[in-house]
């Protein structure tokens, strides 16, 4: 009986350490672009950091919100925007520029802290959007005991692209 319930109890703890498959980046909330006309976007960085993890006493940088990761965010923005009904033009088009300006990662909660702006220059006019992203707002308390940090930046980058794709839309709307 004893070893029923041991048994039961450490698969329980293990079952719990499973981490849900992250789910590919997409136009969640149908945004349409039509007949929006874009350059490539641009992208700046400011400061990727992460906290130090307690057990280690040191930095776990695979993890940090990097350019390399950066890179890859604004390519599936730029194709979601294609998708969405945007034509990527290489002379009179929208000049948009992404600035992740502080990405921070800590370790010891494994959450996301996302500061980014939007900038949009369309016909003369300029637009500025700024983003303030927590991934612990966007879990549930079941969540938050489910997710590790694979997830949990996917929730973030999810957020900020339905963001990003959100006020596009504004920008075409009032451009």
């Amino acid at each position: 009986m004893i070893r029923f319930i041991l048994v039961t109890v450490v698969s329980s703890l293990l079952a719990s350490c499973a981490t849900p498959p992250t789910v590919p980046l997409y136009n969640a909330k149908g945004v349409n672009l039509d007949g929006f006309k874009f350059l490539e976007v641009q992208k700046s960085t400011g400061l990727v950091d992460g906290s130090m993890y307690t057990g280690a006493y040191t930095k776990i940088y695979k993890f940090h919100y990097d350019v390399p990761k950066q890179n890859q965010f604004i390519s599936i923005l730029e194709s979601e925007i294609s998708s969405a009904g945007g034509v990527k033009s290489s002379v009179n088009g929208c000049r948009i520029l992404v600035d992740f300006m502080n990405t921070y990662y800590e370790s010891n909660s494994t959450h996301y802290n996302f500061n980014v702006s939007l900038e949009v220059a369309c016909n003369d006019k300029d637009f500025k959007y700024l983003y303030t992203l927590d991934s612990r707002n966007l879990e549930t308390s079941k969540e938050k005991w489910m997710h590790g940090p694979l997830n949990r930046r996917n929730r973030i980058e999810q957020k900020l692209l339905e963001l990003i794709l959100d006020d596009l839309q504004k920008t075409v709307d009032n451009a």
